[in-house]
């Protein structure tokens, strides 16, 4: 009986410690693949990494609202084909239903380079972020008020406008491969390092066709 007892213990404990070893190297492993603006540099970057986790994260909330706001002529611009194609039958689906999928308060808890790769014509990044917010869903009901007068109202249906979410993302962004983003708008001359969408943010001019700005292809 002692025998089976100490076998016991001793699968337990081995247990334990494969678990805390498998965090420790997930957790590690996540910290140590982080891009150094020395990578960026040898690539022929002139911005950080910070500015581009700053600026990419953004672009991520950017998106996120214009789906919610069903702003088309963003989201053409700056998500791939498929993100797109994928969006639009997820508005179609809550459009059918009178819903309307809310996001609200986004706020960031850290965002992390963790790939900046080279793949043929393509410049491939990996961003590690994490965020909270707010998310709720709003549909049309009917209300009657204390006269019997009978309104349409949006209400929520799902969720809580009042409850934070926490996220957790690895997002891919992908763009035309340069090694020089040091760009000039033809229109009224505004310099940037880097180019997150194709039109000048100074004066709306077209700067780029769509391959040659970061684009959002993947989340994971």
């Amino acid at each position: 009986m002692n025998t089976y007892l100490t076998l016991i213990i001793v699968f337990v404990v081995i247990f334990i410690l494969a678990t805390l070893a498998l965090i420790y190297f997930i957790y590690d492993g996540k910290k140590i693949k982080e891009v150094p603006n020395e990578l960026l540099v040898k690539l022929g970057k002139k911005y950080t990494k910070e500015e581009y986790e700053n600026i990419m994260f953004d672009r991520y909330k950017e998106i996120l609202l214009s789906i919610q706001n069903e702003n088309y002529n963003l989201l053409r611009d700056v998500v791939s084909d498929e993100k797109y194609n994928s969006i639009l039958v997820e508005i179609k689906k809550n459009t059918d239903s009178n819903q309307v999928e809310m996001i609200d308060n986004i706020r960031k808890n850290f965002s992390k380079l963790i790939s900046f790769k080279l793949h043929n014509d393509l410049e491939v990044t990996k961003l590690w972020v994490s965020y909270t917010d707010n998310e709720y869903t709003l549909a049309n009901r009917e209300v009657e008020d204390e006269e019997g007068n009978k309104t349409i109202e949006k209400v929520i249906i799902k969720g809580d406008k009042n409850k934070e979410i926490y996220h957790e993302y690895i997002l891919t962004f992908v763009k035309g491969r340069t090694t020089n983003e040091d760009i000039l708008c033809p229109n009224c001359g505004y310099h940037t390092l880097l180019l997150k969408d194709a039109k000048c943010i100074r004066c709306d001019s077209i700067i780029s066709p769509k391959k040659m700005h970061w684009v959002y292809v993947d989340r994971k």
